[in-house]
């Protein structure tokens, strides 16, 4: 988990969260009974390597997996056995936006990637840590870029409103 200000983000991209969550359901039924096991199917050599335990973080995070034991939440069968393609998206949305910068970041500039100046700029607005966030800007602009490319436009007023408008 990365942090910046007094944000906390994930570290690994939602893509790769999203392969394991189908690596769990798909493989797993979605338990993992043996941590080594699942580790094994993630291509980590233990499960007690820094990529693993940081990627299990991630998971956590965003939702797909419960806070103790290796188990699919519900948010991640959503997204990996759903319904209909908007039950997913919602999902993925919500997922999006429980992390509180995603969404702060959301709020100023949008989906669309801006330039890797602008979006330094409003780091740094956003966190008040300038030293961090010229140092880590480029690495959360990309992570950022990937967490948006599984968002819908026009689920998002829901899950917004809903969650954090009050």
């Amino acid at each position: 988990m990365g942090k910046i200000g007094s944000y906390e983000y994930p570290s690994t991209q939602m893509g790769t969260l999203i392969k394991a969550v189908e690596v769990l359901w798909n493989t797993f039924k979605g338990e993992a009974k043996d941590e080594q096991t699942f580790a094994s199917a993630l291509q980590h050599k233990s499960h007690k390597s820094g990529g693993y335990l940081q990627k299990m973080s991630d998971l956590r995070r965003y939702g797909f997996v419960e806070k103790r034991g290796i188990i699919v939440t519900e948010r991640g069968k959503r997204i990996v056995q759903f319904l209909t393609q908007d039950e997913k998206n919602k999902a993925l949305n919500e997922a999006i936006f429980d992390i509180p910068l995603w969404r702060d970041i959301f709020n100023r500039l949008g989906k669309g990637a801006t330039s890797s100046d602008n979006f330094r700029i409003q780091l740094v607005e956003l966190t008040g840590d300038r030293d961090s966030a010229i140092a880590q800007s480029e690495t959360i602009r990309n992570l950022y870029i990937d967490a948006m490319s599984f968002y819908s436009e026009g689920l998002d007023k829901t899950a917004k409103t809903d969650r954090y408008d009050s």
